[in-house]
């Protein structure tokens, strides 16, 4: 995206709200992106859609390369969506199983129950999560399924479009 764009990796860095260092990082696949950027990649994605279906709906008469580049990029789109969705569907899971944890916590309680350590212990685990991380992140994933959806309607519709 950052190419297609004609972007500098500060630029594209400083939209994706991280490092440059961290955007090289991702772009040579030594690490991935945090689902902050992740969240916010897929927002730039929904934006320039919102542009080009903007330039599809009023002209249809597009050249089929125009046509064919636009596609290409919904189908990257879509794979970004997907590795989204990923990323929050194992978030969701972290956060449902540490919420198990802190409703059982008197049963970790060992035999050398130690009240300070077992404090901190939970402690810890409610300062890194928010207090409705579950729901947010429960609709965030709906959000992105719905947007999955509607990118493989845009998808068929421009094959279509193409076919003719």
């Amino acid at each position: 995206m950052r190419l297609a764009l004609g972007l500098e990796q500060v630029e594209m860095a400083s939209l994706l709200g991280i490092s440059r260092g961290l955007l090289s990082m991702v772009e040579s696949e030594k690490r991935a992106l945090p689902v902050f950027a992740l969240l916010r990649f897929n927002t730039i994605n929904h934006l320039l859609e919102m542009y080009e279906d903007e330039i599809l709906e009023t002209n249809l008469t597009l050249p089929l390369e125009k046509l064919q580049a636009i596609l290409a990029r919904y189908r990257v789109v879509r794979i970004n969506l997907m590795e989204s969705g990923k990323k929050l569907e194992e978030k969701l899971r972290r956060s449902k199983r540490l919420n198990t944890l802190l409703s059982h916590f008197d049963e970790l309680i060992s035999p050398d129950y130690k009240p300070e350590k077992d404090r901190l212990w939970k402690n810890t685990i409610e300062n890194s999560m928010t207090g409705d991380e579950t729901k947010e992140l429960e609709q965030e994933l709906f959000l992105l399924r719905l947007r999955i959806e509607t990118m493989d309607w845009k998808i068929k519709k421009l094959e279509a479009e193409i076919e003719k």
